[in-house]
């Protein structure tokens, strides 16, 4: 009994324990925001392109770590992902060094083996378990969203299945770690034999964990592939200025220099020199004080295929960089770190159909100063990829409030479109033509809107409440409550005393509805447009609507006098005797006029030959009706194009057959009007429960290929062209709401 109770104390005491440090562990992780660069390296793949693919690794990792430069690193190699490294610092050069040699000793070890064969195969990449381990360690560290993931891989070998790990890159993606993947070339050309039946190409491998993950695939075969990285990570990031100074094939004896501008503000420069020759003379001297014979001394690091100069503190003005005896190509970026930034003050969100106001101003150090003698342009990359470019202004134009003030401005069209665009700003100092870059990013979406339904609004009586509009307070068609205090009107009429204006909120609840109706009584005989406004927070942006004006008319309309008859009036005449032998002068004889009678009566002939054919070219072009509605078990209900239809209709609506004819209880408030490449589907009464696409029907929308329309908890599909129904998806009429 004492053993027992001495068992149970210990394991008590030891749950204790564990779970205090695994508190302590995931305070620690919680606090932590640190963003962490891991590098899978397959070392199979490093042997079969030795020794290109270690220099290309080596410049890769180099690169990485001065981009990245406030970040932790892991390497892990994929053939034995528990040898990881303990996490190292970026900005400590020896560290990176002593790491990379670290990962690189087994392929020393591989070149002096005398069975390579066996050492080569014991090499081979578990790409699963290095995965898991990549997502431990950040998952410990709790790493940020932005921290990433480089697999290192490449050859003709067998690579496995990605729906085998699946799972984990799942929990990549589902936390933003994105995996990033580079192909080396391989030197070695082997073919898969017959029983490799999950045989994948690199590229395929590599290419499907990366999209899988929201990563990029770049190739790392030469100075070209690291380039292209370098582009690619300034693209979708720009954090400093970047400019292409050099991209030659230099030659022996040959020497190259090229001036460039460093712009005011300016705290720290880097050259960047991609090289496929590893000797030669570099010189970078500060052109503007050459008369002086400053010199300036310069730290680097250095890699086979990349050397990284940076300057700290650089003097504005104009800088010179020179090289000599160079044989190769070689590609060289200036990029810098500067405290001045053009900042956007207004990144939204906006409403996608509403024009946009840009707003920015310049920041040291996030402290808004003025400058002068400089130009502002903001280009917008949309969602859709397209360019924009637009010159701000600071006096008082197009969106500018107060002149010279620090904050430059522009109104732009509605993007018509909802996401996220990218708007790159650019200060320009006009004189010296220095630039400096910022990149932003600017939201749209939809935003509450007012939809209109005119009642009665002409012709109205004085002093009667008459109800003459509906209001819709929506998102794209969703209904959407707003607070009634929101909602408001505008008036204008052309008498003194207009009239009263009352807007009532339907199905109230605290005090929020989405639709209104709006009662007018008029005091005077005149005509009035109302417009309404709203005026909400939402998206914690605050949002002003002004809707388009309605007419309203109190006149009466226009009462034809009487036709009152014309008395007629008869004079006597004395009989006189008349000469029968006179000759009657034909020329005086008015005969009746018919004249008239006849033209009018060849004018509706006319009228109604033209108006015959009218109708004929109209009823010609217009579509017969076509297309199929299958019920929820892909039952043929409907065949559009044999519908019995009565003869009159079909005449007059060869185009549009109504819901009552397809005798369907369920689709019978539907008009159906057949388009060229659309069917287009109205609900021609309130109809709540009506559905298309799981969304509701307000008013009327087109359908293209294959829709369903969900009526009273019943399902239908409706398609342009007869299915194939072997392959058509049953959706399930119970998950249809009500």
């Amino acid at each position: 009994m004492k053993i027992s109770r001495k068992i149970q104390t210990s394991i008590s005491i030891l749950i204790i324990v564990l779970i205090t440090l695994y508190i302590s562990q995931v305070t620690f992780a919680y606090n932590n925001d640190t963003k962490y660069i891991i590098f899978i390296i397959d070392r199979q793949s490093l042997i079969d392109n030795d020794p290109n693919g270690s220099n290309l690794l080596q410049s890769l990792i180099t690169m990485v770590s001065k981009i990245e430069e406030n970040s932790s690193m892991y390497l892990i190699p994929a053939d034995d992902p528990q040898k990881a490294t303990s996490s190292f610092d970026l900005t400590d050069t020896s560290k990176i060094e002593i790491n990379y040699q670290y990962i690189i000793e087994e392929i020393r070890k591989y070149k002096s083996s005398i069975d390579k064969e066996t050492y080569y195969n014991k090499l081979k990449p578990d790409f699963e378990t290095s995965f898991i381990k990549s997502y431990n360690l950040l998952n410990i560290n709790s790493a940020s969203d932005d921290s990433k993931i480089f697999l290192i891989s490449g050859g003709e070998k067998e690579f496995p299945d990605t729906d085998n790990i699946n799972p984990t890159l799942n929990l990549l993606s589902d936390n933003k770690w994105s995996i990033n993947s580079f192909e080396l070339s391989s030197v070695l050309k082997t073919t898969p034999s017959n029983n490799q039946k999950n045989y994948l190409s690199a590229n395929i491998f590599l290419s499907d964990i990366s999209n899988k993950t929201n990563g990029n695939k770049l190739e790392l075969i030469d100075l070209d592939s690291l380039n292209t990285f370098l582009e690619n990570t300034f693209k979708s990031n720009p954090s400093f200025s970047f400019s292409k100074l050099l991209d030659e094939n230099l030659k022996p004896n040959q020497t190259f220099s090229q001036k460039f501008a460093i712009a005011p503000g300016t705290t720290k420069s880097n050259i960047w020199i991609f090289k496929e020759d590893i000797e030669g003379i570099i010189k970078i001297n500060n052109a503007s004080n050459s008369q002086n014979n400053e010199k300036f001394s310069f730290s680097s690091i250095n890699a086979p295929y990349v050397n990284i100069w940076e300057i700290e503190n650089p003097k504005a003005g104009n800088w010179e960089l020179e090289i000599n005896n160079y044989n190769g190509k070689v590609l060289v970026y200036y990029f810098s770190n500067n405290d001045l930034r053009p900042k956007l003050s207004t990144q939204g969100p906006f409403p996608n159909n509403k024009p946009i106001t840009l707003i920015s101003y310049i920041a040291d150090k996030d402290i808004p100063i003025i400058l002068e003698k400089i130009q502002i342009t903001a280009k917008i990359t949309t969602e859709s990829k397209t360019e924009l470019i637009y010159e701000l202004n600071d006096i008082a134009k197009s969106g500018d409030a107060i002149a010279n003030d620090g904050y430059f401005s522009i109104t732009i069209p509605a993007l018509n479109q909802t996401g996220t665009h990218f708007v790159d700003l650019e200060i320009n100092w006009i004189e010296s033509g220095h630039k400096i870059t910022s990149r932003s990013e600017i939201i749209t979406k939809p935003f509450p809107a007012i939809n209109i339904t005119n009642l009665e609004n002409e012709n109205l009586s004085l002093n009667s409440r008459i109800k003459v509009a509906e209001l819709l307070i929506n998102i794209e068609g969703i209904p959407y409550s707003i607070s009634t205090d929101e909602i408001s009107f505008g008036i204008n009429s052309n008498i003194e005393e207009s009239g009263l204006i009352e807007i009532i909120p339907e199905n109230l609840s605290e005090n929020t509805a989405s639709k209104f109706y709006v009662y007018f009584t008029p005091y005077g005989e005149g005509t009035y447009t109302v417009n309404f406004n709203m005026n909400i927070n939402y998206s914690g942006e605050e949002h002003r609507y002004r809707s388009n004006y309605i007419l309203i008319s109190s006149i009466p309309p226009k009462v034809p006098p009487p036709i009152i008859a014309t008395p007629v009036t008869s004079k006597i005449i004395p009989n006189t005797p008349v000469d029968i032998n006179k000759t009657i002068n034909t020329s005086e004889v008015n005969p009746s006029d018919n004249t008239g009678l006849i033209n009018t009566i060849l004018v509706i002939i006319i009228m109604f030959f033209i108006l015959s054919l009218l109708f004929l070219i109209n009823f010609k072009i217009r579509n017969a009706p076509y297309g199929y509605i299958y019920n929820d078990k892909n039952e043929l209900l409907i065949n559009f194009s044999k519908t019995p239809r009565n003869k009159f209709l079909h005449l007059i609506y060869k185009n549009i057959i109504r819901g009552k004819e397809l005798k369907i209880p369920e689709l019978k408030n539907l008009n159906f009007k057949f388009n060229r490449d659309t069917i287009e589907i109205k609900n021609t009464k309130e109809t709540p429960r009506l559905r298309i696409n799981n969304q509701p029907l307000i008013d009327k929308t087109k359908i293209t290929e294959r829709s369903w329309i969900g009526s009273s908890g019943k399902l239908f599909s409706i398609f342009l062209k007869k299915p194939d129904l072997k392959n058509i998806t049953i959706i399930e009429s119970q998950n249809i709401p009500d």
